[in-house]
């Protein structure tokens, strides 16, 4: 007889006093406390009788406004712990295990409120056992703590540490809700500042903006909310026309009363020809009844379009309104980002479209089978170039929450993939497959690989460390199914017999592996244009000698997209010996040059807004595992080995590529640890920061403006940390000075 596994919620058992359990689920526990308090706590989650089988990320999230965040796991990855601040009384606490079914007995959870001073020594602790395990001296981040403490006093000195320790905890620390404090000092004083009136004044061509309303199955107070607030709007081009379709009687009836008194406002049936003027000077989209436009909506967009004529498409960023009326889950999205529109539907329910593109395209938003007019850009997107979609970095759409939760249906009857699937069938790319993504509502497209399936070539630059580089290569012939590789080991300068005799032993084992002698001083960009021009493979791959391999489909993933002709590098998912992200797509301009997104994540955790389980374009990738076509790299040059021997030489290279005109991508699905650093160390020595340091400065003369406005992210979004959260820097540390790459 099989005897049913408990979920692991039900072993769950709280050993702090005050604290009681109050719901369960699968996966999910929610405490409460009789007397809560604020400050500083430390949560610990004891797994008892451990075995394998059990995940290693748990995660954390409050109720109110404090955002799921990875437990850290100890050296056995049996017990998980997490300090963090609490500014109001921890009252309620979520735990959500990201695991399969259990073998432990029973899980034990501790919550306990601590000093200052000992969140200062536990955080420290942490800190300094990482810097051990990746051979880092573990005086560093001692030595960086007091410089910034010097320099900055006590809000620099903690925002070190818990960048170090974990990044997605600064938000917590000053604020209790970061999204209304970005609403209250970066929108508000910024919509004060703008001249309504004389912005309205000075439009020299003002497009006619239809809206169309879908109704579902809002409450006759949110159907009011919705058009008054398209009443109140500043720019008074518009229409508002509201479908019968799900209307009864009496709400008709209120309709048509808002119609007489303003005849923008119509009636319409499903079958009305809404689309009939095409006209290029008309605008069309549909809004979702409950939902609301603030008053300067539509009028920005009439502003945009003065200076963009060539948009057909347009978009904004959007939030949610809750069920008190606050504004909440703000999504702030990227520019035109067509791989991470595959990959769910980023782009939200209100979006303009050209009147004389929907008739090219022969769509109609009103009736049919999508309503809502969520799927209409993927039959749009055969007639676009990119450059004609828009993103506007502005709140111009609230949904109310009760209608912003949508399911997912099943597989077979989602909206989402059947778009999708049509849409690779409408342009001919009948061998590329959608299936359903890591997350709910997200999707995975698998591109065909080429027949004969091309070779790659797999450049390793090492010096030294046999155990690393052995790691690396053994990991990839074990592991790897792609069937057409060589890898090539560019030996800078070993001297270890150890290493050499690995070397000889490894090329006899399997000749797919040969060892190029590259004997001049540690240069990685030389290295690697070296090693490109012994390649054979029309596909490059650079290795750093610390990746090792954790999926068996990785290279198959990457070479799948580096084969499109408009795809230029592709990066891979990779983490740390932890199971935390260490690159997951490189973002520019964070900490003045470029840094890691979602870096330190817990592995299964879905990131902002899902784009840590969503391939997606980036402006650049990393190097530590990058594919590229050759005559892409050789197009651009290769990498800079004059201006940038070590650092940075890949996200100029991927800029290189991307002002070429190809996109550059990230998979989730092609996955491997970095154990980062371990084979040349930190850059800890006054060369090493005085090159880094000349690195940069080019990187800034090189690029110039470009690295202050990346479109795969939004300047909404933070350039402080790596956590993709809400940019009100100033207002949590207005005494911090700018922090720089290598600082």
């Amino acid at each position: 007889m099989n005897i049913p596994k408990p979920s692991i919620s039900e072993l769950v058992r709280v050993v702090s006093p005050g604290w009681t359990l109050s719901l369960r689920s699968a996966n999910v526990v929610t405490l409460i406390h009789s007397a809560p308090v604020s400050g500083w706590h430390r949560i610990e989650v004891q797994f008892i009788d451990r075995r394998s089988g059990l995940a290693q990320a748990v995660d954390m999230s409050r109720a109110a406004h404090m955002p799921a965040v990875s437990l850290l796991a100890s050296a056995d990855a049996s017990r998980y712990e997490l300090i963090f601040y609490s500014r109001q009384p921890l009252s309620t606490l979520q735990l959500a295990f990201h695991t399969p079914a259990t073998t432990a007995s029973s899980v034990q959870v501790t919550i306990t409120p601590i000093s200052r001073a000992a969140a200062i020594i536990g955080m420290m602790r942490y800190v300094s056992a990482a810097d051990r395990r990746k051979n880092v001296q573990a005086t560093r981040i001692y030595r960086k703590s007091w410089a910034r403490w010097r320099r900055h006093g006590w809000d620099g000195f903690l925002s070190r540490l818990i960048r170090e320790y974990q990044p997605q905890l600064v938000p917590w620390m000053q604020l209790e809700d970061p999204y209304q404090a970005w609403i209250e000092h970066v929108e508000t004083p910024k919509l004060e500042a703008t001249a309504h009136e004389s912005v309205l004044a000075a439009l020299t061509w003002r497009p006619r903006i239809d809206l169309i309303l879908h109704y579902t199955d809002a409450p006759e107070q949110d159907l009011r909310a919705t058009i008054e607030s398209v009443l109140r709007q500043r720019y008074k081009e518009w229409a508002l026309w509201v479908t019968t379709a799900n209307l009864n009687n009496k709400l008709q009836q209120t309709v048509a009363r808002y119609a007489e008194n303003d005849d923008r406002i119509r009636l319409i049936h499903t079958a009305a020809p809404v689309e009939e003027d095409d006209s290029p000077d008309r605008f069309l989209g549909v809004v979702t009844g409950g939902d609301i436009l603030p008053e300067h909506a539509l009028l920005e967009i009439a502003r945009y379009l003065q200076t963009d004529t060539n948009a057909c498409v347009i978009y904004s960023d959007h939030d949610e309104i809750g069920e008190n009326g606050a504004r909440i889950n703000p999504h702030f999205k990227p520019d035109w980002n067509p791989d991470l529109f595959f990959s769910q539907d980023y782009i939200g329910r209100m979006c303009l479209y050209r009147a004389d593109l929907l008739r090219k395209a022969d769509v109609t938003l009103v009736g049919g089978d999508d309503p809502s007019g969520r799927h209409v850009l993927f039959k749009c997107l055969p007639l676009l170039d990119g450059n004609q979609i828009a993103h506007i970095p502005q709140v111009l759409y609230h949904q109310r929450l009760t209608v912003a939760r949508e399911r997912t249906s099943e597989p077979q009857h989602d909206p989402g993939l059947l778009a999708r699937q049509r849409y690779f069938a409408a342009v001919g790319a009948q061998r590329t497959t959608v299936e359903q993504g890591l997350l709910r509502g997200t999707y995975r497209v698998r591109y065909p690989i080429p027949a004969p399936a091309p070779m790659v070539s797999l450049l390793i630059p090492t010096r030294d460390k046999r155990e690393l580089v052995e790691t690396c290569v053994r990991s990839i012939l074990d592991k790897t199914t792609y069937p057409n590789y060589e890898i090539i080991i560019l030996d800078n300068q070993s001297s270890s017999f150890d290493t050499l005799t690995f070397f000889a032993t490894i090329e006899l084992e399997d000749k797919r592996v040969r060892t190029i002698r590259y004997d001049h001083p540690f240069n990685f960009s030389a290295i690697n244009n070296f090693g490109v021009a012994h390649a054979k493979g029309e596909i490059i791959g650079l290795i750093n000698n610390d990746i090792e391999v954790i999926s068996p489909d990785w290279l198959t993933e990457m070479v799948s997209h580096v084969c499109r002709p408009e795809i230029g590098c592709v990066g891979a998912k990779l983490y740390y010996s932890n199971d935390t992200i260490q690159h997951g797509g490189v973002i520019i301009g964070l900490w003045g040059v470029a840094g890691h997104a979602h870096k330190h994540l817990d592995r299964y955790a879905p990131g902002y807004l899902g784009r840590a389980m969503c391939t997606q374009n980036f402006s650049a990738v990393t190097a530590a595992c990058m594919l590229v076509r050759k005559e892409v790299f050789d197009l651009v040059g290769g990498l800079d080995e004059e201006n940038l021997k070590v650092s940075f030489n890949d996200v100029d290279f991927c800029l290189k590529v991307r002002e070429a005109g190809y996109r550059n991508l990230w998979t989730p699905y092609a996955e491997l640890y970095h154990h980062e650093s371990l084979s040349r160390g930190p850059e800890d020595t006054p060369e090493k920061k005085a090159r880094e340091r000349r690195e940069i400065e080019y990187m800034k003369i090189r690029w110039g403006h470009r690295l202050s406005s990346d479109p795969c992210y939004s300047p909404n979004l933070t350039r402080h940390m790596e956590n993709f959260s809400t940019n009100i820097d100033k207002l949590l540390f207005p005494n911090l000075a700018t922090p720089q790459p290598g600082e």
